[in-house]
């Protein structure tokens, strides 16, 4: 008979057991000692059959001047222990992430950051001990296959945890005393937040602390009951009334917020059965490793796709990326994933370097401040265009994954007339207006021998029709770079050329700017295009005039 791995264990007073086979579950939860006694902490093998197993650490009590100490038990998450879950950031305030410092445990070190030290230090209480999750110490970070599991019950650690204490990293009393009239603000107290200089830049400082750049704390507070930042010798409760609070103020004070306020705590997100939603808000964080811009968000996403996207730190991050894109394309026929693909200047993130980095997958460490672009073609445009489509990505001997698909080439970039700027009406060249439609049309001219007609009226629907394309430029955002193509105008954030090609593809609610190089194509990234493949209208009355000339190919994306 098969060793049971015991998937439905059940807890009888004191005793443990397994109903799929009878079996009493033994587990240890006193203290665990070192295998051996040596300078380096050996890690004893948790039993990840038990489904939900971890370790925690209890602190032990001390001055301020004392070496710290800890002893490390195992505990199973299904019989509820009692702990409190460290959220933190490994580096410090100068980026540093090295293990220049420890912890001792039973006669042993682990080796931590110095960040991770402060941390414990900060938290450390001189009367009594205190039981601890943190996952520099309770996840084994050498094993791998450990590691995998346990970030699997991230979500689960922290929403189970009876508070979540969030370390932000200021030791320094300067820096302490400069961000107390955000605190107080916070707590709804005395402090006030101008819209002085001191009073923006106080609030600045406070949002671009570290830790709150970092991708964890998306799940690390958002599934939290209780959240407590630690901010110097300051405690703040970190509520939904908090969250409202500091969202307005960067509102008044036209900041952007970090990420973590998209979420306020104890709360699932609205977009979790919304994979795509989820990444996109938090594509500004940082990670210090790249599989982190996936792994760490699966405790927000829809339960499902947690359950079925396996985490796998043997993986590089590259085929992480690439295991994303082909479940959102194969399994969900989500083609706008496309819409987060975009064309870098780094030649390490060329799909031509040995990394062979696909153009098609988006590259989630790759950050940006700016959301997706609103949907172009209508439900009726993108089922006329994927009438006579079809979807095959194939994966050759020796070459990159390809996206092999039939697509629709609209129009061609011949000119990039400069970059977007915040609150600033961009600029069109009257070669630019020019595109925007046929000279005329038979309503206007008649026949030869007749004279041209023109109604006021239509004439202002195509004055309209300018304004409206000045208006999405505005929208763009600064940095887009605005191009005249051929029939048109368009913006996109990503890097285009002059000979660059805008397609319409399948399953996506905007064109795309794509680059021809040695017979493939290469996604550069996602545009806007005015009336893109929608009928032309008249200079002179706005009636629309003439199709739209499109060419249908076959192609292989890189």
């Amino acid at each position: 008979m098969a060793e049971c791995r015991h998937p439905d264990i059940q807890r009888f007073g004191e005793i443990r057991c397994c109903l799929s086979c009878g079996e009493a579950v033994f587990e240890v939860t006193t203290s665990e000692p070192p295998l051996e006694s040596s300078p380096q902490y050996r890690y004893k093998p948790l039993r990840h059959g038990l489904g939900h197993e971890i370790r925690l650490i209890v602190l032990f009590a001390g001055e301020p001047s004392d070496d710290l100490s800890c002893d490390i038990t195992t505990v199973n998450l299904a019989d509820r222990p009692s702990y409190e879950a460290v959220s933190y950031t490994w580096a410090n305030s100068r980026g540093h992430v090295s293990l220049t410092s420890e912890i001792r445990c039973g006669g042993s070190t682990i080796a931590i950051t110095e960040n991770c030290e402060a941390a414990l230090r900060r938290l450390r209480l001189r009367g009594r001990n205190r039981r601890l999750w943190i996952d520099a110490i309770c996840i084994h970070q050498n094993d791998t296959e450990e590691k995998s599991h346990q970030v699997k019950l991230m979500s689960t650690i922290y929403s189970n945890a009876a508070q979540v204490l969030a370390y932000l990293g200021v030791e320094s009393p300067q820096v302490t005393r400069q961000l107390r009239g955000v605190l107080d603000f916070l707590q709804d107290k005395t402090g006030v937040i101008t819209s002085e200089p001191c009073g923006k830049e106080n609030l600045l400082t406070f949002l671009h602390l570290p830790y709150f750049d970092r991708v964890w704390i998306m799940q690390e507070i958002g599934l939290a009951q209780l959240v407590t930042l630690i901010i110097g010798d300051y405690e703040v409760r970190w509520t939904g009334d908090t969250v409202s609070r500091t969202l307005d103020m960067c509102s008044q004070l036209d900041l952007r917020p970090p990420s973590v306020l998209r979420w306020t705590p104890s709360s699932r997100p609205e977009e979790q059965n919304d994979i795509l939603a989820v990444l996109s808000k938090s594509r500004n964080c940082s990670a210090g490793n790249p599989r982190d811009k996936i792994y760490a968000l699966l405790g927000l996403m829809d339960s499902r796709f947690s359950a079925e996207f396996v985490v796998d730190y043997s993986l590089s991050h590259t085929d992480v990326f690439a295991k994303l894109a082909t479940y959102c394309i194969e399994k969900l026929g989500r083609f706008d994933i496309l819409q987060h693909c975009q064309h870098v200047s780094d030649p390490d993130r060329h799909w031509q370097n040995t990394t062979r980095i696909p153009s098609w997958i988006p590259q989630w460490d790759y950050r940006h401040a700016y959301e997706p672009l609103p949907a172009h073609f209508t439900a009726v445009e993108k089922q006329a265009f994927a009438s006579s489509w079809h979807m095959a990505p194939t994966n050759p001997a020796g070459l990159p994954p390809r996206l092999k698909l039939r697509a629709h080439r609209l129009d061609y970039i011949v000119r990039l007339i400069g970059p977007t700027a915040k609150h600033r009406t961009p600029t069109l060249p009257r070669i630019a207006w020019s595109a925007l439609g046929v000279p005329d049309c038979q309503t206007c001219t008649g026949s030869k021998s007749a004279p041209a007609q023109c109604s006021p009226a239509p004439r202002a629907a195509f004055q309209q029709h300018r304004q409206a394309v000045l208006s999405a430029l505005s929208a763009a955002g600064p940095g887009a770079t605005v191009f005249a193509s051929t029939h048109s105008v368009g913006y996109t954030h990503a890097r285009p050329l002059v000979g660059d090609t805008v397609w319409a593809l399948y399953g996506s609610d905007v064109p795309f700017v794509m680059r021809l190089t040695a017979g493939h194509h290469e996604l550069v990234g996602a545009c806007y295009l005015s009336r893109a493949g929608r009928p032309f209208v008249c200079q002179r009355c706005g009636a629309e005039a003439a199709p739209w000339p499109m060419q249908t190919h076959i192609v292989d994306i890189w």
